[in-house]
């Protein structure tokens, strides 16, 4: 029998590259298992607004509104349409630490993130601790946890990776580097300890620290095709599996997804003791946690040194990942959200006094910020004219040290000083 809410159409829009992995685990990959249509709604600069018509659902996902032209508009469109506006973020971009790589990236883009929050019918985030803050701002706003899309994963046996030496592993992007950094003195003293019979290797990125020992990257595009992430990653293989996180609220509003691609390639896991991780890991069950230095190093140390323990926390991961971590274990979830948003067009007053000053506050920022950019602009109009003006000035001088140089000033200097000589005239100056 068909289900009920098949041939859905949902148009979405988002800065990210439409293969990308946030794409597919957040709304691609669901809705095609659903039977659902997605339609990309920016190609390059161009935006797709004719595709709202045809949609049943408008998804605007992260700091698409920092397009703010483009985005108004969508937003527009689709009210005059009646169609529910859905934003989705699974990450506290409005506060990143000072250290995280992409601060400076995402910056001009807050208060467009709170706008998009606050603007939607209904925000969907991928933590509890998300939900807890983005609920704030808007008070529909709903919980999808990420879960691995096992329509795409092929779930491989557990076993152990070849060669002689074990291999502690880590994936990640290159965001994550400060995260790595925390654990170099572990990493490092274990390498003295153990001298070559550990490896380690790095998916993605790799610590800014110096490293000892054998050190392997494999090297993992950042912007990567998530179907050739899959390919590779899939075939990656690690005795142990480490997930470290700084304690951060940015860290703690992260989602699981690590916790499931492990699991699904095999190998026991350390994870932080933060929120991420705390309801998944059953310690010393199907993985480790955390929470400092010394919890890093002597767990480590334990399991180099029980292949055994290795084998049983492998092992229940997997199970884990097949109870409760595959994505089609939770598609009427993501369904049910996603068909009773309603559009609030015709709401008088859709939010509470709180969430309307907050969106007027967001607003002033983005105010401010346009009149800033504002003068940026004519600023660098008028510095521009200047080095114009310079530049003119600089060529006039050239040319006039050409002329003043040739042979024939030299000859008309030659021939004033005769004149002066035979009939008296006074010397005239360069200057």
């Amino acid at each position: 029998m068909q289900r009920r809410n098949a041939g859905k159409v949902l148009v979405v829009y988002t800065l990210e590259p439409w293969d990308h992995a946030l794409t597919y685990l957040r709304y691609r990959a669901p809705a095609e298992m659903l039977g659902w249509k997605v339609l990309n709604g920016r190609t390059g600069e161009v935006v797709h607004f004719d595709l709202i018509r045809e949609s049943d659902l408008v998804l605007i996902q992260r700091v698409f509104p920092h397009w703010r032209a483009a985005y108004q508009r969508v937003v527009e469109e689709a009210r005059s349409l009646r169609k529910p506006v859905i934003y989705e973020i699974d990450d506290l971009l409005i506060a990143l630490p000072s250290d995280h790589p992409c601060v400076d990236w995402y910056r001009p883009a807050l208060e467009d993130i709170l706008i998009g929050s606050m603007q939607a019918d209904r925000v969907v985030v991928s933590s509890k601790s998300l939900r807890q803050i983005f609920s704030i701002f808007n008070q529909d706003t709903q919980l999808w946890p990420a879960y691995l899309p096992d329509n795409m994963w092929r779930l491989r046996e557990i076993k152990p990776s070849n060669g002689k030496s074990l291999r502690i592993g880590y994936m990640g992007g290159i965001t994550h580097v400060p995260d790595l950094d925390s654990i170099v003195p572990v990493l490092n003293r274990l390498v003295e300890e153990w001298n070559d019979r550990i490896e380690l290797h790095f998916w993605g990125c790799k610590p800014s620290g110096q490293l000892k020992g054998n050190v392997f990257v494999h090297y993992i595009e950042e912007k990567i095709d998530y179907r050739e992430f899959i390919a590779t990653f899939s075939e990656a293989q690690a005795d142990i599996w480490i997930a470290p996180l700084q304690d951060s609220i940015f860290n703690r509003c992260k989602s699981s997804i690590k916790y499931w691609e492990y699991a699904a390639v095999g190998g026991a896991g350390v994870f932080s003791n933060l929120e991420p991780y705390r309801e998944i890991v059953e310690s010393e069950q199907n993985g480790f946690l955390a929470a400092d230095r010394q919890d890093w190093y002597a767990i480590l140390t334990r399991l180099i040194t029980d292949s055994a323990l290795r084998s049983s926390i492998a092992r229940n991961a997997g199970k884990t990942l097949e109870r409760y971590g595959r994505m089609s274990l939770h598609l009427k979830e993501w369904e049910e959200i996603y068909t009773t948003a309603r559009s609030k067009a015709d709401l008088i007053h859709p939010r509470s006094p709180i969430q309307e000053a907050f969106l007027r506050f967001a607003e002033q920022l983005r105010e401010r910020s346009e009149e800033k950019e504002g003068v940026i602009r004519r600023l660098g109009g008028e510095l521009e004219s200047q080095k114009q003006h310079i530049q003119q000035l600089e060529l006039r001088s050239r040319y006039l040290d050409a002329v003043l140089n040739s042979r024939s000033w030299r000859l008309i200097q030659s021939v004033g000083k005769i004149r002066r000589l035979l009939f008296g005239w006074p010397e005239v100056s360069r200057d």
